[in-house]
């Protein structure tokens, strides 16, 4: 990592010739949502540093035959981005927690009682002992009841019980990527069953399927199907726990060759809201099975996947087109080609591609230039590449987000003055902010071949997405990103803006709708059969249904 020579004052920093924005002085915000909490209970405790080094966890255990290696918790790697002063008043801000909240002491008893003495069992946050509160956005943060580690499926169903006599929500928490926390309930008093303890993989030899805990991670997943020279379509950040993303849709650079992740799985365990036990797939309980593919959060806790996996390709051909431009008009012209591209529908499932928009530069150049870089790289070296890019505009670590993101149908290809007036848009607003970034990313190819209906996911007939970032949440980069929002969503048909769950925006409008659409009906049957009592929520799951 070197200094850009353009960034003198601090703002910028490059990386691999890349610019990324700093790390921002977030945790601020985080320590004083557990303040206000702490009011609001009508706490009088005085705060508590909780020391670093309390946060260790003991090896991951598992009965089963073929599990993954133990591994310490640990404070992110990428936090070494920050000068050492910034670093030791981040990790001291972030884990300044106030005096114990106050739970309701029959919930409290329960979830002790489930835990049975067990130690590394269950942490109720503000306490001097709760240090597992980690939300992926310091922007949206909540604060649970409780966060619990169960060891089995039986334990949960007894969490699940002790929740619903007590008139709490559950949610379950794998990798904790959320964009807006779901994984602790997306609002303060919910259950977040953190399925720290089903993390394994063990792959079937006759037929290759693969049983995955519900949470295990990307990377974790990637490991134990490599020496098969098995694979499963996912994203590109691998810290993401299989457990939401497969319940979500699991969308990446391999979907337009093999489809999302949750097409991938065949049968699942799952602890439903009346705490039993009960196996979903195309032949049994059929609904709950279709809801969970698509709609999980909203439906139960899924302990295990059975996945059909795939012969991963020995080669990927990588191709990276960067441009320099000098008006946005040149910006425009590629940016018509990209869009025609995406929308063939004879175009090769083999070919994914995406489109990247930084304001570092790139329409502030005096020349107009094009570089082809071109490699052949294993299938390993292309996902950590793919990782490694992702992570200059998401970062793997806490901070302050900024994500909205839409769908386009075919009857939403853009026009080209509509495009033009877009990108002059963002070349007058670069100006204002350069913490940002917005990637439009091509869908259909095999996304497109599976039946709207037959999962609850319901983005198979879009061409492509788009995604806007931000780990700065200044006013001048959120009227940047907002603004640019609203101007797709008047190019679009009202009845088509939708977007893909797992960009899960908590100022979403109508977020039933547009994560579910023409399945929505469905969903809410589903649900008043699988769940009256909406034990599964958070605020974009089921409130509607």
């Amino acid at each position: 990592m070197t200094r850009d020579p353009e960034a003198a004052s601090g703002r910028l920093w490059r990386v691999r010739g890349r610019s990324c924005p700093p790390i921002q002085r977030s945790d601020f915000a985080f320590h004083i949502k557990l303040r206000e909490a702490s009011k609001i209970l009508d706490i009088t405790s005085s705060p508590t540093v909780v020391s670093s080094s309390s946060s260790a966890m003991a090896p991951i255990q598992s009965n089963w035959a073929t599990t993954l290696p133990g591994q310490q918790a640990r404070r992110p790697a990428s936090w070494g981005f920050l000068t050492s002063i910034s670093a030791a008043a981040f990790v001291t801000q972030y884990f300044l927690a106030p005096g114990p909240l106050v739970q309701p002491p029959s919930l409290k008893s329960c979830l002790l009682d489930v835990c049975d003495g067990q130690p590394g069992c269950v942490q109720f946050p503000g306490e001097e002992t709760s240090d597992w509160l980690q939300p992926f956005n310091l922007g949206q943060v909540s604060v649970p009841a409780a966060i619990i580690r169960p060891k089995n499926a039986q334990e949960i169903a007894s969490i699940v019980n002790c929740a619903a006599t007590h008139g709490s929500k559950v949610q379950a928490k794998a990798g904790g990527h959320s964009f807006a926390n779901h994984g602790f309930g997306g609002e303060d008093g919910a259950v977040s069953v953190d399925m720290h303890n089903f993390r394994y993989v063990t792959v079937d030899s006759a037929d290759l399927t693969a049983r995955v805990g519900g949470g295990t991670s990307l990377r974790q997943l990637d490991d134990q199907l490599r020496p098969f020279h098995r694979g499963i379509p996912h994203g590109v950040c691998h810290g993401i726990g299989i457990g939401g993303h497969a319940t979500i849709g699991g969308f990446g650079p391999m979907s337009r060759m093999w489809g999302t992740t949750l097409d991938h799985v065949e049968e699942v365990e799952v602890v439903t809201a009346n705490g039993t036990i009960v196996r979903a797939s195309n032949h049994h309980n059929t609904d709950l099975f279709f809801a969970i593919r698509g709609a999980g959060a909203g439906f139960g806790i899924v302990t295990e996947f059975k996945m059909r996996t795939r012969s991963i390709p020995r080669e990927v051909l990588h191709l990276d087109l960067t441009f320099d431009f000098e008006q946005s008009t040149d910006l425009t012209k590629e940016f018509i080609k990209w869009q025609k591209l995406a929308a063939d529908r004879t175009l090769d499932h083999r070919f994914g591609t995406e489109f990247t928009v930084t304001p570092l530069g790139v329409l502030k150049k005096l020349s107009y230039q094009v570089a082809i870089i071109s490699s052949r790289e294993s299938w390993e070296t292309s996902l950590a590449r793919r990782e490694s890019e992702e992570s200059l505009h998401i970062p793997n670590h806490p901070s302050k987000l900024l994500l909205k993101g839409l769908g386009f149908t075919q009857e939403d290809v853009l026009a080209g003055d509509q495009i033009a007036d877009l990108f002059e848009y963002l070349k007058v607003k670069s100006q204002l902010s350069t913490s940002w970034s917005i990637k439009f990313t091509a869908s259909g190819g095999a996304v497109a071949d599976v039946p709207m209906a037959a999962t609850a996911f319901a983005h198979r007939d879009k061409l492509m997405f788009y995604q806007s970032y931000s780990v700065d949440d200044s006013r001048e980069t959120r009227s940047v990103l907002d603004g640019f929002h609203e101007k797709l969503l008047n190019l679009v048909h009202d009845e088509h803006q939708s977007t893909y769950p797992g960009f899960s925006d908590p100022e979403l409008r109508n977020p039933q709708r547009a994560y579910w659409g023409s399945n929505l009906p469905a969903l809410e049957q589903i649900k008043a059969s699988w769940d009256p009592s909406d034990i599964f929520h958070h605020p974009q799951s089921s409130q509607d249904f």
